[in-house]
């Protein structure tokens, strides 16, 4: 590990720490709405509608830029929140664009990033709930995928939108971009398992929301956002009513089939990991037994 490196997780654990004891629980009570999902898969798209309500805040309104920023054919990242960086290690492969970290939902990176449990818990919640505001909190994080049961600890009530891309449209997105980037030397198609880092992502956030949060949890597909079998509207009336959020009127001008690699979509909304949810279920009843 790099002395830099060593310095960012120091400093991160440093602040944890020390914020894990101011104990200042303005909104204990609010409970936040998470976007989860696999990289490139659109969250950012349907966190950047979101953000438009009224009654929505962000945490990095400074980081969050609203235009969309399109590179060589592919949407970028645009509207994350950068948060809970204590639970990253700032040395790993992914932080520093080197070997395969692109695919860290493949089993060689998982347990980087999986956590059920943090020392500094309270730090967590003081972070999000550092402003008093009556409006819900929205956080877009696609590592929190996998960090659904240390979120279900802290934040028993939280809703969770699960933003899913069809696996074709993904591995030919991730196929395309990953062969002219950074990363081309190492990536090779016919070696490297994105199929199996989607998988793994979205059958392991399936399992928990069922298992964790039943009843407080939507699948979002986001390919539906340019089918014209569905109205963007009435798909994001949904949102806002799963959310206890008023109607709003969103502005859709960035949801236009240029913007996206390839016009070719699979509409797949059936072909998602449906076991994990059968599974979960199972245990859950079986528990309560």
């Amino acid at each position: 590990m790099s002395i830099k490196n060593k310095i960012f997780n120091k400093i991160n654990s440093i602040k944890d720490f020390l914020n894990n004891k101011k104990n200042n629980f303005i909104n204990i009570n609010k409970h936040p709405l998470f976007i989860i999902s696999t990289n490139r898969s659109g969250a950012s798209l349907l966190a950047s509608l979101l953000r438009q309500h009224p009654q929505i805040l962000s945490l990095n309104d400074e980081k969050i830029f609203n235009d969309m920023n399109i590179k060589d054919g592919h949407m970028a990242g645009f509207s994350e929140d950068f948060i809970w960086n204590g639970l990253d290690d700032k040395d790993s492969d992914h932080n520093n664009l080197r070997n395969h970290g692109y695919i860290w939902g493949h089993p060689l990176y998982l347990t980087n990033y999986y956590k059920e449990d943090y020392k500094y818990s309270n730090a967590l919640i003081n972070e999000i709930f550092k402003y008093k505001t009556k409006k819900l909190i929205l956080i877009k994080h696609p590592f929190f995928s996998l960090r659904l049961k240390l979120i279900k600890k802290i934040f028993p009530k939280a809703k969770i939108i699960l933003n899913i891309r069809s696996y074709k449209d993904f591995i030919i997105s991730n196929n395309h971009k990953l062969s002219n980037s950074i990363y081309r030397k190492k990536f090779n198609i016919n070696s490297t398992d994105l199929g199996l880092h989607w998988l793994l992502i979205n059958t392991i956030s399936i399992y928990h929301l069922k298992k964790y949060f039943p009843n407080n949890y939507i699948i979002f597909n986001h390919e539906k956002l340019y089918d014209d079998k569905f109205d963007n509207q009435n798909l994001m009336n949904s949102i806002t009513k799963f959310a206890n959020l008023e109607s709003f009127n969103f502005s859709y001008k960035n949801i236009n089939i240029k913007n996206k690699f390839s016009s070719k979509i699979n509409f797949d909304y059936e072909k998602i990991p449906k076991l994990a949810e059968e599974i979960a279920k199972f245990e859950s009843e079986l528990k309560n037994d």
